[in-house]
């Protein structure tokens, strides 16, 4: 887009934009008053997304009529799009992760998009599509609000269990050209073809928890499992690498704080190895002093972008071989098999309702679900849940190949435009080496986890204070995170204003109590 900024007789500026004016060439300031006196705040204490200020008039006129609102401007540029007039700009298509990062989840409660009309005119392609990737955030927000609402406690219970009952970690070093890296996709039966049946027991894999059943079918030993989730399938699925390891090393569980209880916590021999423990900046993360130490791994919203995270962290130059990482089924069929939902499918299917049914319903409505097609003619879906995930797990794809490569062992119709392998590529080859570390005695860990609940509640007596400043918002949304962890509901009604702050503390604090009791409850 051609930008040329002009004059105006009030002394502002105005812009035009291929031709068009997005303010007026008299007045700008007068006009966008007039506009903010139709605009109708539901929250005038929230957040404002305003689309289409060319010159930040608007903005600064809404800021002056709602003192406590925050308003966040995306300004059309010639290279895309400007959040708050900030320089660079960026292209349109970095809008969704830049306006994400911009955002706390509990703003999604009390967010108001606001469209300026001039820019409706002048530059209506613009506008839709920037109001495409708006919602898109609102959307993850929404989804993420959800998560951390019903799940926070648990992860916080989960968080302090393995901080107090976790004696060691372990580090993880790689040395090789290659390894394979497993998810439970359909496509995951093609290792077994691809590897002799001899060589699969040292082939260097790492692997998702729910990939382990299958590839322990076929012969496989991961050297690592990543097991991410702090939900209730994960525990099922790590209990596949002890329970038919037969005699093999079991696989170091490589996982956040937050994962859900599982084998390696139940392990209490005094030869066993520890978990590679990572952290994600995740606030519960406060609870184990030793956290510091730990490598970081950005949170990824999908367990295969978590799973090249991973595998970049631990071979940053390896070649990269994905197997299952599919993001759709194989007909009705979303995992390899075996896999644990088939044992769940069997339990709940019936003469009514057979596995086939079920599995239909699973991939969602139909009008959500789009159509594909494998190699060999079998017929494939991909719901837009599936969809979303494509574009992290391809970013972390190209953040591999910067220093490594990544190659599909059999690309599904998701991947069409990736290369399958070369026929007559070597098998991965490499090995992990492990190191076990001993973290702080166990009064350390109960005495300073303590000290942080205890250090949480003095911090949560008064409402997170509001400032402009950068850094006195990231502790502000910190806070509001951890509310959000410990009191979901009242922190939801006190943000919006249909609750008193005493009503979200008077939570708060029986949440914390409860966490100070489990301390207890934990001890060996």
């Amino acid at each position: 887009m051609h930008f040329e900024y002009l004059p105006t007789r009030s002394g502002e500026q105005t812009v035009l934009v291929e031709g068009r004016l997005l303010h007026s060439r008299y007045d700008p300031r007068r006009e966008a008053q007039r506009f903010i006196d139709t605009v109708s705040l539901e929250y005038p204490r929230g957040t404002a997304v305003l689309i289409g200020d060319g010159t930040g008039i608007v903005s600064r006129e809404l800021q002056k009529r709602h003192p406590s609102l925050r308003v966040i401007g995306l300004r059309p540029s010639p290279e895309g799009v400007s959040l708050d007039g900030t320089m660079p700009a960026i292209p349109l298509g970095n809008l969704e992760q830049a306006l994400r990062n911009s955002l706390h989840p509990l703003e999604v409660t009390t967010i108001q998009v606001i469209s300026w009309p001039g820019a409706r005119t002048a530059i209506p392609l613009w506008m839709e599509q920037t109001e495409h990737f708006v919602l898109a955030v609102f959307r993850a927000l929404q989804a993420e609000l959800a998560t951390t609402a019903s799940f926070g406690r648990l992860w916080l219970t989960n968080a302090l269990r393995r901080t107090l009952l976790e004696k060691r970690r372990s580090s993880l070093h790689f040395q090789g050209e290659s390894l394979l890296v497993a998810a439970a996709g359909p496509s995951l039966d093609q290792a077994r073809r691809f590897i002799p049946h001899q060589a699969r027991e040292t082939t260097p894999v790492i692997a998702a928890s729910s990939a382990t059943l299958g590839l322990s079918s076929f012969g496989f030993s991961p050297a690592v499992n990543l097991h991410s989730d702090g939900g209730f399938w994960a525990s099922r699925y790590t209990r596949t690498g002890s329970d038919l390891s037969g005699g093999a090393s079991i696989p170091v569980l490589a996982l956040p704080l937050r994962a859900s209880p599982c084998a390696s916590s139940r392990r209490s021999s005094s030869d066993s190895h520890g978990p590679f423990l990572y952290r994600t900046g995740w606030v519960g993360e406060e609870l184990a002093s030793d956290s510091f130490r730990w490598p970081f791994l950005q949170d990824q919203p999908t367990v295969g972008a978590s799973l090249l995270a991973l595998a970049n962290l631990l071979a940053p130059q390896a070649h990269l071989i994905l197997a299952g990482l599919d993001l759709c089924s194989r007909d009705l069929l979303n995992h390899a098999r075996p896999h644990w939902n088939d044992r769940y499918l069997a339990l709940t299917s019936d003469r009514l309702a057979p596995q086939e049914t079920l599995r239909f319903q699973r991939l969602g409505p139909p009008d959500q679900i789009r159509p594909l097609q494998w190699q060999d003619g079998v017929r494939g879906w991909q719901n837009r849940t599936l969809a979303l995930y494509r574009e992290p797990v391809l970013e972390m794809i190209n953040t591999h190949r910067k220093t490594g490569s990544v190659s599909f062992l059999s690309p599904s119709p998701a991947w069409a435009d990736e290369r399958p392998l070369p026929s007559g590529t070597t098998p991965p080859r490499g090995s992990f080496s492990l190191r076990s570390e001993e973290r702080h005695p166990f009064h350390q860990r109960v005495q300073e986890a303590q000290q942080r609940i205890m250090m949480w509640h003095d911090e949560l007596r008064e409402p997170p204070p509001e400032s402009p400043g950068s850094h006195d918002r990231s502790s502000r949304e910190r806070l509001l995170s951890l509310l959000l962890h410990l009191a979901p509901i009242e922190t939801i009604q006190w943000y919006r204003g249909s609750s008193s702050w005493e009503t979200s503390a008077a939570s708060t604090r029986e949440a914390l109590e409860k966490l100070l009791k489990l301390v207890g409850a934990f001890s060996p």
